[in-house]
Order: C-alpha cells, then sequence, then structure tokens
C-alpha cells in the first residue's frame, strides 16, 4: 500500500495503523506528494497527450472553457494525465500493489484535481502507461486500485474483494441472498463507492 503524506489531511479514522494491517499480509510504502508533483513536472507532454487521445478515441468528452478559474481547460486534463503516469511508474518504482492521493492537502495548491487520474487506476481498461526508458507496460492488464482522502479502509476492502470474490477484474458481483435491504445497500455503497468506473452488480434471492 503507497500512500502519498498520509495524515495530511487529519481523518485519522481513516488510517490504519500498522500493527493492525500488517497482519493482514499488507505493508506501507509512505511516498511524498512532493515526489508526485515532480514526476508529473518530468513526463513527456507527448504522453500525457497521449492518454488524452486515447480517452478521446473511447468516446470520451470534456466540457472544455478558456477560464481556468471557472471552466475545465485542455491543459488542466494533460496535467490529470501526467499525474496518473506519474502516479503508476512512483507505484511500479516502490512495488505497491495499491496507493492513495491525498490531493486536497499539498497538491491542490500545485496542480489540476486528481479526479481523473483515480478514476483511470481504478479501471482495467485504461490507458498504457510505460516505466521509463524500457518499454515495459505497467500493471498491464490490472487496475491499480486507488484511494483518496487516506481512506486506507476502503482501498483494503477493495483489494481482499477483488483477490476472493470477483469473478472478472471490471466487475463485482456481490450474492447476499437473506440479507436484508439495509445490509444490501451497505454493502452496494461501499463497494459501489471503491469501484468506479467498475461495474457492481448486487444480486439478492436470485434477482437484479
Amino acid at each position: 500500500m503507497g500512500i502519498f503524506d498520509e495524515g495530511c489531511m487529519g481523518m485519522y479514522n481513516a488510517i490504519i495503523p500498522d500493527e493492525l494491517l500488517h497482519p493482514t499480509g499488507v505493508f506501507k510504502e509512505r511516498l511524498s506528494q512532493s515526489a508526485l508533483f515532480a514526476e508529473m513536472r518530468q513526463t513527456p507532454p507527448a504522453e500525457a497527450a497521449a492518454v488524452k487521445q486515447w480517452l478521446d478515441a473511447r468516446g470520451m468528452q470534456f466540457r472544455t472553457g478558456p477560464d481556468p478559474a471557472t471552466d475545465l481547460t485542455e491543459e488542466q486534463i494533460l496535467g490529470q494525465c501526467a499525474m496518473y503516469i506519474s502516479a503508476m511508474r512512483i507505484a511500479d518504482d516502490f512495488g505497491c500493489d495499491l496507493i492513495g492521493i491525498q490531493y486536497q492537502q499539498g497538491l491542490k495548491d500545485l496542480a489540476p484535481a486528481s479526479d481523473l487520474a483515480e478514476g483511470l487506476l481504478n479501471n482495467v481498461d485504461r490507458p498504457p502507461v510505460k516505466a521509463r526508458g524500457n518499454g515495459r507496460v505497467l500493471y498491464e492488464g490490472k487496475a491499480l486500485p486507488h484511494f483518496n482522502e487516506v481512506d486506507e479502509c476502503a482501498v483494503a476492502h477493495m483489494t481482499f474483494l477483488g483477490m476472493v470474490a470477483v469473478p472478472a477484474p471490471s466487475a463485482a458481483v456481490l450474492k447476499m441472498p437473506g440479507t436484508t435491504p439495509r445490509v444490501q445497500l451497505a454493502l452496494f455503497v461501499q463497494s459501489e463507492s471503491l469501484l468506479p468506473p467498475l461495474q457492481v452488480i448486487v444480486v439478492s434471492a436470485g434477482k437484479m
């Protein structure tokens, strides 16, 4: 688990203490948002543009405008694409299977919002990112589970769910016959909120 600037947003209740996390077989690599920003600045513009072109080819539409204070701009989109590339490369550098960016403190003063990068990381069908220099495709055919706002509990659940309960990497099917609507809703919200833009199907008593 790679966590960029753990605790910088407060939210102590979302941090899993090492002594509780380690027995599950998950360990933390504490990373720096400064290093992420530096990596973004070193990302060639052509690589960020290639990510945007991949999204355009898949039919994703961006409603842009001229004013960066009130509109989404092309430059902001490319900045998010650079963040996506950089996050994957740093995760690979440190051997991380899951990562978390606490954008709201630190990076908010330096870079566009991280939402696009986070959504891409959490999906299997996403633009390919290659390692620096050698052309190796990073995390090929897999998502790189991402959590924001230090929600380590959520990403731990997401990772374990992917290991034991997900028949395909792009869909989580939760079979819950006999459970109450309240339990079904809680599990659906818990899982679906972790997996955007993946699909979550709730099956109860044989009905979708």
